[in-house]
């Protein structure tokens, strides 16, 4: 869902074409050598805020990740798991190709694992990346010395004329493509980009990220759009709520995989996430369920955030699932962040630009009766705060 007024990014909005223009004259070719060294900051870091705040680690409330709250159940794990080297066993790999719809796939410790080691395993080429995403693309492809331009990343049909235009001015280029778009949910049809990986000259790649894909499964290039220059990474711990498993998937052509296997190592997957993703891949009717429990807990938090939110007037809202994005000025997103910290709730701030930041939420699990009354309590709060610092 995405919900636009009067920002620049939206289709729907006035100044599209000036963003449009701005964006590219921001985005023109960045080098390694001109660009500054920085941190990037993720999101769940609570023993970090913990320091910060001076409130214990296990009083925090994390909103500040896309992790599903309702995990899948971790059940009696074999002794073997933990016992043997980790192996990559058939019974894992097959219902991983079964859960994805592709067998042409190896398994990683986390796909940021694989993001750190494609810069280094594909041929040398310009490289198109969304200018907001998750920004360990960039990082990566800027830190190999790649040439790197930015793409619009907010509306579809301003990004598809970047991508568009870029790839006739030079078809020989690695796009980048997270789909859906984590933060600022901007997502793209397997036709569309299908269609776009047939368009780039041999030794192009067509990168997709795509780790928020599980809750529309129908809508990933695995199964019927799978072209040999795409690169797919499918995140584990998100969507089944087992992030701390560190594990991912990179589906490719076989001569990437290899070369991706002898940079990475051997025995990336350790024994008990393979044990226990082998059953969550073959339990159909758990996945059925979380999809919808997601859903409501989706709406649940999206009402219980709603005061602070309408407060804050963003001028954009966009639901993608997992996570909740609100496009506001930068001091107003920083002040809603510290005031819930504050209080033990931590929420992620993303920058956009020198005067907007997207906050961004994460689900909170309805039948965690204690944390959503707190929650709601923080958020009654800041809408008295709010109105008496601006009176």
């Amino acid at each position: 869902m995405q919900e636009c007024s009067n920002f620049r990014w939206s289709s729907d909005c006035a100044g599209k074409e000036s963003a449009e223009k701005s964006t590219r004259d921001k985005s023109a070719r960045e080098k390694n050598s001109g660009e500054k060294s920085k941190t990037i900051l993720h999101g769940g870091d609570i023993f970090t805020a913990s320091r910060r705040y001076g409130i214990p680690v296990n009083q925090w409330i994390d909103l500040s990740t896309g992790i599903n709250p309702d995990p899948y159940p971790v059940r009696d794990i074999p002794s073997t798991a933990f016992q043997s080297l980790p192996y990559e066993s058939p019974e894992f790999l097959e219902q991983a190709s079964a859960y994805y719809g592709n067998a042409s796939l190896l398994p990683v410790c986390g796909t940021q694992m694989a993001i750190q080691a494609l810069p280094y395993c594909l041929p040398s080429a310009p490289v198109l990346i969304p200018e907001i995403g998750y920004q360990e693309h960039a990082a990566q492809w800027i830190k190999s010395g790649a040439e790197v331009s930015r793409y619009p990343s907010f509306d579809v049909q301003v990004c598809r004329r970047w991508i568009e235009q870029r790839i006739n001015e030079n078809s020989r280029c690695h796009l980048v493509i997270i789909n859906p778009n984590n933060p600022t949910g901007l997502r793209f049809s397997p036709e569309q980009l299908k269609q776009w990986a047939e368009r780039l000259d041999q030794g192009g790649f067509l990168i997709v990220d795509e780790a928020f894909m599980d809750l529309t499964p129908g809508d990933s290039v695995l199964s019927h759009h799978f072209s040999s220059n795409m690169i797919v990474l499918r995140s584990f711990g998100k969507f089944f709520g087992l992030a701390g498993l560190r594990l991912g998937f990179v589906f490719a052509q076989e001569a990437i995989l290899r070369r991706l296997r002898e940079h990475c190592g051997v025995w990336t997957v350790n024994g008990p996430a393979q044990a226990i993703a082998a059953e969550a891949f073959a339990d159909t009717a758990w996945q059925q369920n979380a999809r919808e429990r997601i859903a409501i807990a989706a709406e649940y938090t999206e009402s219980l955030m709603r005061p602070i939110v309408d407060r804050m007037e963003p001028l954009q809202r966009i639901r993608e699932g997992l996570f909740s994005s609100y496009l506001v000025k930068t001091d107003v997103a920083l002040e809603a962040q510290n005031f819930l910290a504050q209080k033990g709730i931590l929420v992620r701030v993303v920058d956009v630009d020198e005067s907007y930041s997207l906050l961004r939420t994460g689900l909170l699990n309805p039948e965690h009766m204690h944390k959503c009354q707190r929650v709601e309590q923080a958020a009654s709060t800041f809408t008295l705060s709010f109105e008496e610092d601006r009176r």
